[in-house]
């Protein structure tokens, strides 16, 4: 393979590079950073970038579901960086070790070719014209976020808090917390398209802020369904333990799959009120509990027989005609005026 020479053109201070698509990797100036290679194209840049001072520039994709990504699928702001390391690790597969050198932004790319190749311009990081005061401000803010943070996420070591609490100056500040926290690419990406320092830190404060509420939420749910886990298998061991002694004891009649057949019968049943369901399934969790031969277990298999067997999804058409049921009841009871008088009385309401 001809090897290209790579270089820098002094009137429009632009570097010759090529460049590797990154899937879901933002790198930032001085990180140091491993990462597979399997692209053909990748190793391709990879070998250029080996043939000229081992510098290659990394450039995030906007879609990691494109396996050959076009300019408009790239980003614009990217990382030159040293490759110091690459080692085979497969038949197509390099591992390479690289540190952040200078952010640049692509001024056009150049080649799709064989690999990415693409002209680049040096957008180094400036300080801001914020005052002291609100710089310190907002880097008390992110302390007391990444506090947070740090109690959540249980990886983060010690001295890594202690560090960053202690860190006074504001470049290095920013760098070692977005260097040691998981931040999804896009955040990464637009802190690295940030020049001003206050704006990149202030930026930082909501990326933290938002992805330490969203930990704290999560772990609130996960907390939540591994107690109703750990209440389920709880309830399932006992409940075989309970089988097991009936067994044992020659019981032929078993009140917990009696109970579970009733609850299941009670499931199934459309138009019941939640009311009338929630105490049934009360009854259903009393007679599991009961020894089988016990008077009161028989007296909850009655009352849950006549309950299952009531007609509650059957329903029939109401024929309120007031004088055909007057009639009715004076041809087949005799006397009893009070009595239906009060049936008439009920079904004029109703009607």
């Amino acid at each position: 393979m001809q090897e290209k020479t790579l270089t820098i053109n002094d009137s429009k201070r632009t570097v010759a590079l090529p460049a590797l698509a990154m899937r879901g990797i933002v790198m930032l100036p001085g990180a140091v950073m491993h990462f597979d290679v399997g692209r053909l194209k990748s190793i391709e840049a990879l070998n250029a970038a080996v043939g000229n001072d081992k510098v290659i520039f990394l450039v995030a994709q906007k879609d990691l579901s494109v396996d050959d990504p076009r300019e408009d699928d790239l980003y614009q702001v990217g990382v030159a960086v040293k490759i110091k390391q690459l080692l085979k690790t497969q038949e197509n597969t390099v591992r390479v070790l690289v540190e952040g050198l200078y952010r640049a932004k692509v001024v056009r790319f150049t080649s799709f070719d064989q690999y990415i190749q693409c002209e680049i311009k040096r957008l180094p990081f400036r300080g801001t014209r914020k005052s002291i005061a609100e710089v310190e401000a907002v880097m008390r803010t992110i302390k007391s976020i990444f506090d947070e943070y740090a109690e959540i996420v249980p990886k983060i070591s010690d001295e890594l808090v202690a560090s960053i609490m202690t860190e006074n100056q504001p470049e290095k500040f920013f760098e070692t917390i977005v260097q040691n926290i998981m931040l999804r690419f896009e955040d990464k990406q637009r802190l690295l398209e940030k020049t001003d320092l206050y704006a990149r830190l202030v930026l930082l404060a909501e990326i933290l802020e938002k992805e330490t509420n969203i930990l704290s939420i999560e772990r609130e749910i996960y907390e939540q369904v591994k107690e109703n886990m750990d209440k389920n298998q709880r309830d399932y061991y006992l409940r075989e333990q309970l089988r097991v002694i009936s067994d044992e004891l020659g019981e032929s009649e078993n009140v917990q799959e009696e109970a579970e057949e009733y609850a299941g019968a009670i499931e199934n049943i459309q138009n019941i009120s939640a009311d009338s369901k929630e105490k049934l399934l009360k009854e259903c969790e009393r007679l599991f509990k009961m020894p089988p031969n016990s008077h009161e277990a028989s007296v909850i298999r009655n009352y849950l027989d006549l309950a299952v067997s009531l007609p509650w999804d059957e329903a029939t058409v109401d024929r309120l005609d007031l004088k055909q049921i007057k009639k009715q009841l004076d041809a087949e009871h005799y006397g009893l005026e009070k009595v239906k008088e009060r049936i008439l009385e009920s079904l004029a309401v109703r009607k």
